[in-house]
């Protein structure tokens, strides 16, 4: 039967919120994995971003506080840009999320958070 605990509405057809989120997170994964020339693409394009804004960064003297500033505000909006190429991704993905959320298989919830688990992943080792 259904796991015991507090409903978070995908218990319909028997499986917890967790097991639902990991298994999204799953897909995303092999997703990502069946394009790996888009990964090279995203990690050579932030490496070479962060050797131009380093280099330009580490070429400022001292005394040139509100240049590092512009640069590093610079890096920062950068980022902020490339993190939007993954919404037209989710878009990509929303028939598929109609569909199985109104087979009562997803929850916007579990959903939601497999998307935020694996995009934070893919930041965070771009940034690295």
């Amino acid at each position: 039967g259904p796991a015991p605990g507090p409903s978070r509405g995908n218990e319909a057809r028997g499986n917890p919120w967790w097991y639902v989120t990991w298994t999204l997170v799953e897909r995303r994964v092999a997703g990502m994995r069946s394009d790996p020339r888009a990964l090279r693409a995203a990690c050579l394009r932030t490496l070479g971003l962060a050797c131009f804004f380093g280099s330009v960064y580490y070429r400022l003297g001292p005394d040139q506080q509100v240049d590092k500033l512009g640069v590093m505000y610079f890096t920062l909006l950068n980022y902020l840009i490339q993190a939007q190429t993954s919404i037209p991704a989710m878009m990509d993905d929303r028939l598929l999320f109609y569909r199985e959320q109104g087979a009562k298989i997803v929850s916007p919830t579990s959903y939601f958070a497999a998307l935020v688990a694996v995009q934070t992943a893919v930041e965070f080792v771009l940034v690295l």
